[in-house]
């Protein structure tokens, strides 16, 4: 535990962390909904205990409020009027709620397959959706061709800025930490939060480094693949992910000097931690559930361990919206939706 400087102490979100992001963003155009400050939770699973950090507790039941909180109040601070994201889920609708609190209109490329409840979740925001099995290719036509930035944390570096305040938070909140793991598909978090770590290591703000630890499971592997030995099991974890992130060479590089290494999770090990977490009344992601089982294979090896799981998102039951939504696979598609009306621009 240590007392970081610059602290907004009366603060339980991420603008408690304000003076440590870049570029620093006035209070005047800080958006918050109470994301960050997630409960620590004990856990245990045998004779090994654990600690879990509950990131499906924030407002829109993901750890993706704290990119897109930071995200959106930089754009409410340039006075942007529109932005585009392409997600699986999650980041759109943290996208979408903190762009409503903004007044900026959001277009949201997202897949068909995206399930139910988080469409109906998005739906609740009031952004422009459109489904596309090419979401990530419509979003980044959609940016070149209206001059809006795209949000997608694979691509776009200012989405770590957010992140930070995790490893902030837990270094504030925490004794000591010899491990953490988290799960990656575009990286963007676990680049974030192993960086910041050893920024506050090398400041001597913290006198121990945790080992990070990447997790990836099924046909997602391509930062594990890097790391370790990969065992390719059937599973549905992360299985909207993108399949590789420009950040892997980075990611990899980040995480060999903390120590840590990378865990490939297969459907079985996955399907044991769930039990597990709903032993304790969790109801995360699968991603969270593959998180626990690496958690569970490590501490099996090294019990000593004081390790924390970053449980990434919630499964929750939304009401069912009927809204207006879109489909675009080409360009062409995009241009005869003429955007340019919809958004205003």
């Amino acid at each position: 535990m240590i007392i970081l400087p610059h602290l907004l102490e009366k603060k339980k979100n991420i603008w408690r962390y304000a003076d440590y992001f870049n570029p620093k963003i006035p209070e005047k155009f800080q958006i918050s909904l109470n994301e960050g400050w997630t409960a620590h939770q004990k856990i245990s699973i045998g004779d090994i205990s654990a600690v879990i950090k509950r990131e499906d507790q924030n407002p829109n039941g993901s750890h993706k409020d704290r990119s897109l909180a930071y995200h959106v109040s930089k754009a409410f601070m340039e006075a942007r009027k529109a932005l585009v994201i392409s997600s699986s889920g999650n980041a759109a609708i943290s996208a979408a709620a903190y762009a409503k609190e903004a007044g900026i209109k959001l277009v949201a490329a997202v897949s068909p397959d995206t399930p139910k409840y988080k469409l109906n979740r998005l739906k609740s925001f009031e952004p422009i959706i459109i489904l596309s099995k090419k979401a990530p290719r419509i979003a980044n036509f959609i940016s070149a061709r209206y001059k809006i930035e795209n949000l997608r944390p694979s691509l776009n570096d200012t989405a770590m800025e957010g992140y930070k305040s995790l490893a902030l938070e837990i270094s504030e909140r925490e004794e000591r930490v010899d491990a953490i793991f988290c799960y990656a598909t575009s990286g963007a978090t676990v680049q974030a939060l192993g960086g910041q770590m050893l920024e506050l290591f090398k400041k001597g703000l913290i006198s121990y480094l945790p080992e990070l630890h990447v997790v990836q499971s099924g046909k997602i592997y391509s930062i594990v693949g890097g790391l370790t030995q990969i065992n390719i099991g059937e599973t549905n974890a992360g299985y909207l992910g993108i399949k590789t992130t420009p950040r892997k060479e980075s990611i990899i590089k980040t995480v060999k000097e903390t120590g840590g290494t990378g865990w490939h999770i297969t459907g079985d090990a996955i399907e044991k931690a769930q039990k597990i977490l709903i032993g304790f009344g969790v109801n995360t992601s699968d991603e969270g559930w593959a998180v626990l089982a690496a958690m569970k294979q490590y501490l099996a090896k090294i019990p000593s361990k004081k390790v924390l799981g970053i449980m990434s998102g919630a499964v929750y039951i939304w009401e069912d919206i009927s809204a207006e939504t879109f489909s675009a696979d080409t360009p062409e598609d995009i241009i005869n939706l003429k955007l340019e009306q919809k958004i205003e621009i």
